[in-house]
């Protein structure tokens, strides 16, 4: 996967909280949000070419997986190591979050390093703060993590590596953290270019006009 490439867009959230739901016509963007949904959705500090972080104001520069290489010395250090990992996720209600905990516990497995624990927060900001501590508390060597929300998480992610645990992101930074100071790396499919091809999609099944919706996570 492509070094995280985050980008803005218009978005159409449908919120079922109300006691009275309001028809598809009368509702207009942004009416009818509560103000936490809305905090939420304000994305971190962004420039044109991705999240700024501390030392890189315009992201930090992207590199393909491909350069990452381990010599046979590198390998059977870590075999021997008995080294631990844990992992943080988002949710675990959908099918690609399974396939990135398989692909995360089997590729460790390869070099002898045990998965000790996989917690769910269900979306949940305040259960994954508390799935974070729990973690740190068990010590492992490594946390592998999805933060929900960069902002209010941070100081929970803070902790982790002032405990000497090496954090891996995917897709999200939490602000304030620098790379290879307070993280190791975050990966990440290049988001852009996937909506960029998705919207071509839509707009060519569509005959190339018409209205779109699109439905966000909060």
């Amino acid at each position: 996967m492509l070094t995280r490439v985050m980008t803005t867009a218009l978005a159409l959230a449908l919120l079922a909280a109300a006691p009275i739901r309001a028809s598809v016509e009368d509702y207009k963007w942004p009416n009818n949000i509560p103000p936490e949904a809305k905090q939420l959705m304000e994305p971190p500090p962004l420039s044109p070419t991705g999240q700024a972080v501390p030392g890189f104001p315009n992201g930090a520069p992207a590199v393909s997986a491909d350069t990452l290489k381990l010599s046979y010395d590198d390998i059977a250090k870590l075999k021997t190591g008995k080294y631990t990992a844990g992992l943080v996720m988002h949710t675990m209600d959908a099918g690609w979050p399974h396939l990135q905990v398989a692909g995360i516990t089997n590729t460790l497995k390869g070099y002898g390093i045990d998965v000790i624990g996989v917690t769910d927060a269900k979306f949940n900001v305040g259960q994954q703060i508390g799935d974070l501590e729990q973690m740190i508390a068990r010590k492992p060597n490594v946390i592998f993590s999805i933060p929900i929300d960069p902002k209010s998480e941070s100081e929970a992610y803070k902790k982790a590596a002032a405990a000497g645990i090496k954090l891996f992101f995917l897709d999200n930074v939490p602000v304030g953290m620098a790379p290879g100071k307070d993280y190791v790396s975050v990966v990440a499919a290049d988001n852009e270019k996937n909506a960029y091809f998705a919207a071509a999609e839509l707009a060519k099944a569509i005959g190339g006009k018409g209205e779109v919706g699109i439905l966000t996570l909060v």
